[in-house]
């Protein structure tokens, strides 16, 4: 009778985390547990200030770190104060594992930062939708942080387009259409944005008073 041989395959490698936990032999067995769903602990450390004083030692792969994850008992003042100062600091998707299954744990987690909350107890599968959830949520933020700043700009630039044209139509006695053309003509002969023009309109008539 053949003798059967069982292989088991290495998982593929979805993402590299730094696992932040104050015990090490908990940490290391953390860490083949999330290797098992293709989550690989490129980086430990002990706690929240040791990442941040070691950073640039620490870090030096810092761009394959796709995700930190943060592992506490029941998410005390000192680790939310931790978790406020962490994604401060470094701009990467934060995953907390806790032992409480408390939701106003899993809340306080949430508002200081965390990108996700998992209460232990997790199962392999379970640990892999909170890696997904704690990048894709992390995602989203950037996107509407991004979102909000395009916005902040756009009403920047068009307050300095319309104190543009207003120079415009005082100095050439020219109609709101007819100065917001002359702009944008300028703009497209000189091949430079619509706001920059304005700052130049504006900055000469500033200096020529």
């Amino acid at each position: 009778m053949a003798e059967t041989v069982n292989i088991r395959l290495k998982p593929t490698v979805l993402h590299r985390a730094m696992l932040i936990d104050a015990q090490p032999e908990r940490a290391h067995l953390f860490a083949s547990f999330m290797a098992d769903r293709g989550c690989q602990v490129s980086a430990t450390a002990r706690s929240v200030a040791e990442v941040l004083t070691q950073r640039g030692d620490v870090w030096s792969a810092e761009d394959d770190i796709s995700l930190l994850v943060l592992y506490t008992t029941d998410l005390s003042v000192k680790d939310v104060k931790d978790i406020e100062e962490l994604t401060k600091a470094i701009d990467k998707p934060l995953l907390v594992i806790t032992e409480s299954s408390d939701p106003q744990v899993v809340a306080n987690a949430i508002a200081a930062g965390a990108s996700f909350c998992q209460p232990l107890g997790v199962n392999a599968d379970r640990l892999q939708s909170g890696v997904f959830g704690a990048i894709e949520v992390h995602k989203r933020l950037l996107s509407l942080q991004k979102e909000r700043d395009q916005a902040v700009q756009g009403l920047s630039e068009r307050k300095l387009i319309d104190r543009a044209k207003a120079i415009v139509m005082d100095s050439r006695d020219l109609s709101e259409p007819d100065a917001f053309a002359y702009m944008q003509q300028l703009s497209m002969t000189r091949n430079t944005p619509l706001a920059e023009i304005a700052r130049s309109i504006i900055a000469a008539k500033d200096l020529l008073g």
